[in-house]
């Protein structure tokens, strides 16, 4: 699925803002949260009040 940040998000030194689109996978087909990658290699959680999907076109 695709994502957008709605809020900025820290995890040490690496940072997130709101307005990145990323794509990210639900932790557990009941949940909510999702894991993304980022491209340092540093996996990051966004809880569903933190993110919003974004509809992608299939062509």
């Amino acid at each position: 699925m695709r994502i957008k940040l709605t809020k900025d998000l820290a995890c040490g030194q690496e940072t997130c803002s709101s307005g990145e689109e990323h794509d990210a996978v639900l932790l557990s087909p009941r949940s909510t949260t999702v894991e993304f990658t980022l491209d340092s290699g540093m996996k990051i959680r966004a809880f569903s009040y933190e993110y919003v999907t974004v509809d992608t076109v299939v062509v």
